[in-house]
């Protein structure tokens, strides 16, 4: 089957399996082609299809019409819908697809047909059944609205739009849903929206205003809409008015409120007790009084007794058992315990009804809650007594000599006078944090055996009323002991010992907390405004006690002090100098004298300016001056001068000393010599920031002033220049001659630098041969590349290096601009890294400028570098072969193997482009394997077939000479029996001149088996005669940059024929590299050379080219 049926089977195959009614027509509306979908859709048979015109089937065009229709869409895609008419006479829906084609020359119209009835039948239903809803959603009295999540209106039916006084939905819509909320309802109204929003229903009554400021009552009910997903995208609620209702509602509430009012202030409750039956009839409020519902107590004598406090039930049942014995008046009052747990004083108040003989049969009377008359009475007394507690902590202060009697007397006071029941101190421990009792008395002073109580809020003890008093200095008083959730971790020791309240206050010392005085009671509540104010008060007055106390130590540690001063004074490592209000010396200490030379008969009188060693500008010493007058002190770091002369770095501290009234009294000044110290601080700087060798800044300075130029750009808009120079050669001169030459020349290279550029730009050293130039505002390119092209022209002039010892060397530059390039430290480098290997890429000893081709050119060598690794594996290099003949004779007796890439993609790819990349990745060591052991099986095979050895060349890369592993060539060729003169290891003149001790190893080996060494590309490096005698070279490979111009340039023919002479005197023989003339065959043989190649001869061939060229003899 050809390819053309192939396609067209595959072409059949899906139009007669596609679902959709596919057709092509002609630009007459002709049927050319058409599925059998098209055919079912239609009730047509294939045959019959094929007969029919669009107009057989559209019905909804004129054919004039579906014609023009046809070339609109032959040159484009369409998508529509219409309506088709089957053979039956029936009309279907459809979608169209329409597609222009071209086929040998002649244009058609590919569609696809797709019936939509079903759909559209669908959709007309749908449409009905919203419409029905609509009408019915809009005749439903109450308000039906839509919300979305956001909580904007998006649907209400004609009763929530009478709701809002809204005419439509748009007018609806204008205002926000929460701004028609009463502002009172709308943290509720959001929170029901949060919760439906949630996936929960809710209910909510609230007011709304209308837009005519009619106010409302609405309930409403909500609920959320799910999309097909499940995901709720919408609210719906059902909201009523209910107006009336709370009008209602509102006006029986303050009819309540004022009857319970008036009951309220009455303070009176009548009862009844039928003796006799020994139950009771209480007023309503009766019950209110003693706090109970009607159910909730029966009238039985006993029950009522229970309310009473128990303390109070036997005086009650003595006053009843006397009333009813006719021996007084029932006339008593009581407390009470009522169930929500308050406890209320009641006056009871009754006679009794006698029958006939006498007998009590009942009793009639009244309570009265009389707890405010109480508490007013209970208060008095108490003020009384705290009144009496102050007085007699004054005269307690006054008349205690220390702390600890102090205290002692304090509580007592508290306890005796103030009626309390229980008062201590305790003394903040401030390592442990631990408030400690140091003094108590009173009742129950057990409840302080190991209490333990903390000054930390991070500890659950340091946030009761102790802690908190002592920690935020303020009061704390504890109303109710039983439910204050303060004193959670105190609740048993509390209600053990029967406690209503306590209050805690801190005594300060020296403005700060230093011990806490606290005290309890047995009734709740008593702490009033007035008697918190008064024991304030007292806490206040202990506290200036207690630093009238420290007033006395401090006047004796100050006398201490003093003599204390005078001693230091004297004795101090550290200069001390005192000026007047006019900064005139008047006092030194000796130290001064050792510091600066100078005595105090020397100095007295004198403006401490005598001193100054003019390192500092006058702007140093008014920001100086303008601290010491505005602050009271200045600090820091400053140069004097010795009375001999010489400068010292002093860290010095002055101090402003204020008469009462701010006027000046004295300035005190007190320093100490560190020169030593900033010279050794400047050492290390210089160590941290320049380079040790050329005293350049180095990579920490050098990244530090470029963000600062960076920085300075982008405030000012003009540009910065980056330059990246790299020193060629460089590498060669430090093997040759060694490291103390190179470090010579790097000197020299650096100040040549730095002496060419300009004084704001700052040269660097990054390391090794590699110097950076940062050129902030360096105006025109053209003024920007005459720097650059200085320092080229400098850098390649001649070095002295000593000893008789020229090193010439050249620059590569890369140069990139900020923020043309990069827009940051990394991006500027890297791309001035890649222009200056452009530069060295180009021939060295120039500069090139970053362009983005480079960044490709980065990423394509990285692309190239992973398929090199892959190349060996996929057999994409190839070993080729370039003669080498005897020039005498024109034999092939020698031949060089050259590795080749076949990049699938690429093509032939240039091994110096390929070499370089094998090198860096580290792969070069495999493929070196790989073209050795392809170059000595040629030999071995070569040797069979021509019946004699054909030398070949292999190039061996100085990095190969590094591999640390047992080097395998040599066995190779033993086991293919090559003797040793079948290869030649071509190296480069710069191996040798390295310090390599593995290199030299491996060239004496080769040496020792036989194997032959030649020294390629001679003459274009750092040449040494010395190694050609050291290592008994085997060949010289004159370069081809001297073959090239030989016939027209003298020089070249010197050069080229002195080395040829050179190395037939020390026995070498020479092989001429790039000849490609008769001309330069000629000469090379008039001047004895050995051996020549080139493309005169042939270039690099395969394997079996070059055996056919063997085997005729001749080349050509």
């Amino acid at each position: 089957m050809t390819k053309a049926e192939s396609q067209l089977k595959r072409y059949k195959a899906l139009m007669n399996n596609a679902l959709d009614g596919l057709h092509v027509l002609d630009m007459q509306g002709n049927v050319i082609e058409a599925n059998q979908s098209f055919c079912d859709m239609l009730g047509y048979t294939p045959a019959e299809a094929l007969k029919l015109n669009i107009a057989d089937w559209n019905s909804q065009w004129s054919k004039d019409e579906l014609l023009q229709r046809i070339r609109n869409f032959a040159g484009k895609s369409a998508r529509f819908e219409t309506v088709h008419r089957r053979k039956d006479g029936t009309l279907i829906d459809v979608e169209i697809s329409t597609a222009g084609v071209e086929i040998d020359g002649q244009t058609y119209l590919f569609a696809s047909s797709r019936d939509i009835t079903l759909r559209k039948k669908a959709e007309k239903s749908l449409q009905e059944s919203e419409k029905r809803l609509r009408s019915i959603i809009e005749t439903e009295p109450e308000c039906i609205k839509v919300v979305d999540a956001r909580g904007q209106l998006v649907e209400m039916n004609a009763a929530g739009l009478a709701m809002l006084e809204a005419d439509s939905l748009a007018e609806a819509q204008q205002k926000n849903l929460l701004s028609y909320i009463h502002p009172d309802d709308r943290a509720a109204f959001t929170n029901l929206h949060r919760k439906v929003v949630g996936g929960e229903s809710g209910k909510l009554e609230f007011r709304v205003t209308g837009l005519k400021g009619a106010a409302r009552y609405l309930e409403t009910h909500a609920t959320p809409l799910r999309d097909q997903n499940g995901e709720i995208t919408s609210l719906l609620g059902v909201t009523r008015d209910i107006t009336e209702r709370k009008v209602a509602e509102e006006k029986l509430k303050k009819i309540q409120v004022s009857l319970a009012a008036a009951q309220e202030l009455a303070h009176i409750g009548s009862w009844e007790w039928d003796v006799r039956s020994n139950m009771a009839l209480w007023s309503d409020e009766t019950y209110r009084i003693f706090g109970i519902e009607q159910d909730e107590l029966s009238e039985h004598r006993k029950n009522f007794l229970d309310l009473i406090h128990p303390e109070d039930r036997q005086s009650v049942d003595q006053a009843l058992s006397d009333a009813l014995n006719g021996v007084k008046q029932y006339d008593v009052d009581y407390r009470i315990r009522r169930t929500d747990g308050k406890s209320r004083v009641i006056h009871a108040l009754a006679e009794v009804m006698r029958d006939g003989e006498g007998k009590p049969v009942a009793m009639r009377g009244t309570v009265q809650d009389i707890t405010e008359r109480k508490e007013v009475e209970q208060k008095i007394q108490f003020l009384t007594q705290i009144y009496a507690a102050q007085s007699q902590t004054n005269q307690a202060l006054i008349e205690s000599k220390d702390e600890a009697s102090l205290f002692d007397r304090i509580c007592r006071i508290v306890v005796e006078f103030g009626g309390l029941e229980l008062a201590w101190i305790g003394v903040n421990e401030e390592e442990s944090g631990r408030i400690k009792p140091v003094s108590a008395y009173g009742r129950h002073t057990d409840y302080l055996d190991n209490i333990a109580i903390s000054s930390r809020e991070d500890e659950p003890t340091g946030r009761g009323p102790t802690g908190t008093a002592f920690r935020e200095k303020r009061s704390i008083y504890i109303q109710n002991q039983k439910t204050d959730p303060m004193l959670a971790n105190w609740r048993t020791q509390t209600v053990k010992y029967g406690w209503g309240s306590s209050g805690t206050v801190p005594i300060l010392r020296g403005g700060k907390s230093y011990a806490v005085l606290a005290f309890y009671h047995t009734e709740e509540g008593v702490f009033t405004g007035e008697i918190i104010g008064l024991l304030n008060e007292m806490g206040k007055n202990i506290g200036r006690g207690l630093d009238r106390f420290d007033l006395e130590q401090e006047k004796l540690k100050a006398q201490e002090s003093m003599q204390l001063a005078a001693t230091i004074y004297r004795t101090s490592v550290e200069a001390i100098m005192v000026t007047d209000q006019n900064n005139r010396i008047v006092e030194i200490n000796p130290a001064f004298t050792a510091i600066t030379g100078y005595t105090l008969e020397e100095v007295r009188g004198q403006d401490p300016r005598m001193l100054q060693s003019g390192k500092h500008n006058k702007q140093f010493y008014q920001e100086m001056w303008q601290s010491i007058l505005s602050t009271g002190h200045w600090r820091g770091e400053i140069w004097d001068r010795h009375k001999n002369g010489r400068l010292h770095a002093k860290l010095i501290n002055i101090s402003l000393i204020r008469h009462p009234d701010g006027s000046i009294y004295r300035f005190v000044a007190q320093f100490s010599d560190i020169t030593d110290k900033k010279q050794k601080e400047e050492l290390i700087w210089k160590q941290a920031n320049f380079d040790s060798l050329t005293g350049l800044p180095n990579r920490h300075m050098f990244r530090n002033q470029l963000e600062q130029e960076l920085l300075k750009s982008q405030r000012s808009g003009s540009p910065v220049a980056l330059l990246f120079i790299d020193l060629d050669r460089f590498k060669e001169i430090n093997d040759a001659l060694g490291h103390a030459k190179g470090d010579l020349l790097l000197m020299e290279a650096a100040h040549r630098i730095k002496m060419n550029v300009r004084i704001p730009d700052m040269v660097a050293r990054l390391g090794g041969d590699e110097f950076t130039v940062i050129l902030p505002e360096f105006g025109e390119r053209l003024h920007l590349e005459r720097i650059v092209q200085d320092l080229i022209t400098e850098l390649v002039k001649p070095f002295d290096l000593g000893d008789g010892h020229m090193g010439f060397i050249s620059a590569s530059i890369g140069i990139t601009v900020y923020p043309d390039d990069a827009d940051d430290i990394g991006g500027l480098l890297k791309h001035a890294d890649q222009a200056m290997y452009a530069a060295k890429a180009e021939g060295r000893n120039r500069f090139s400028y970053f362009t983005q081709s480079m960044q490709q050119e980065a990423r394509e060598k990285l692309a190239l570098t992973n398929d090199l690794r892959q190349a060996l594996a996929r057999n994409e290099l190839h070993v080729y072969y370039q003669p080498i003949l005897e020039l005498h004779s024109g034999q092939i007796s020698k031949a060089e193997a050259l590795l080749r890439w076949k990049h699938p993609v690429r093509g032939m790819v240039s091994p110096a482009i390929f070499i370089p990349l094998a090198e860096e990745a580290g792969l070069i060591h495999e493929i070196g394997d790989w073209v050795f052991q392809q170059a000595v099986a040629r030999v071995a095979d070569w040797r069979k077939r021509f019946g004699r050895i054909i030398q070949v060349s292999v190039n061996k890369s100085p990095i190969q000479f590094e591999q640390p592993e047992k080097y395998i060539w040599q066995t190779q060729m033993q086991e293919l029996g090559i003797p040793g003169n079948g290869i030649t290891v071509e190296i480069t003149e710069g191996l040798l001149l390295k310090e390599s001790i593995r290199a030299k190893e491996r060239l004496l080996e080769f040496r020792n088996r036989g194997i032959e060494v030649s020294i390629d590309d001679f003459g274009t490096g750092f040449s040494s005669l010395s190694y050609l005698k050291q290592f008994d070279i085997d060949y010289l490979k004159i370069d081809r940059s001297f073959v090239q111009d030989l016939e027209k340039n003298e020089d070249d023919k010197a050069l080229t024929e002195a080395i040829i002479v050179m190395a037939h005197k020390l026995g070498i023989r020479t092989i001429a590299e790039g000849v490609e003339t008769e001309q330069q065959r000629d000469l090379l043989k008039s001047f004895g050379c050995d051996y020549v190649q080139g493309f005169l001869y042939s270039p690099a061939v395969p394997a079996a080219e070059f055996e056919k060229m063997v085997a005729r003899r001749t080349i050509g």
